[in-house]
């Protein structure tokens, strides 16, 4: 492996540029390195393109962390870990095979971005649009079945008078 290519690499490079946001795109990781727990001040974590088929509950220790990228993997579901995070506002999950949107996640007040384009979700629970924070939300190219596609597609102000 190219040295810019491996978990270490990435880390250092991070690290000298007095960075918050930790950069593992593309390395072909099948598990979340156990490492970035050494940096409790993680504000950023990117594991996109990647063969990861879940995000360990050891991520709900980086009390930090904001924001959380990890599309195009095989993650199946969304880990009830990161309602645990006080900070947290930004998910995407784009190109995963995540089945569905689940129900502890309205207690994530300060979530204002979930991208969860072209997955397996049918529906997209009320709680949802009752999330204070969230202005993104992006979840076309799913088997939606409630609301409508038709619906989701016109975006979350239509999602949300569809609940009205």
């Amino acid at each position: 492996m190219a040295m810019e290519n491996s978990v270490e690499a990435r880390i250092e490079g991070m690290k000298a540029a007095g960075r918050d946001t930790l950069n593992l795109h593309g390395l072909g990781l099948r598990e979340v390195p156990e490492v970035v727990l050494e940096f409790p001040e993680l504000a950023g974590l990117n594991l996109s393109g990647n063969r990861l088929t879940e995000i360990p509950d050891f991520i709900g220790e980086l009390s930090k962390l904001r924001l959380l990228y990890a599309a195009r993997n095989q993650i199946t579901t969304i880990p009830p870990c990161l309602s645990r995070l006080p900070l947290f506002s930004g998910l995407e999950l784009s190109s995963n095979q995540v089945g569905e949107i689940p129900g502890f996640m309205a207690q994530m007040q300060s979530l204002s971005m979930l991208e969860l384009t072209g997955n397996q979700i049918r529906e997209i629970p009320e709680f949802v649009v009752h999330l204070p924070r969230l202005f993104r939300l992006k979840v076309g190219e799913n088997p939606l079945e409630c609301p409508p596609l038709e619906v989701c597609e016109q975006g979350l102000t239509a999602i949300r008078e569809y609940y009205q």
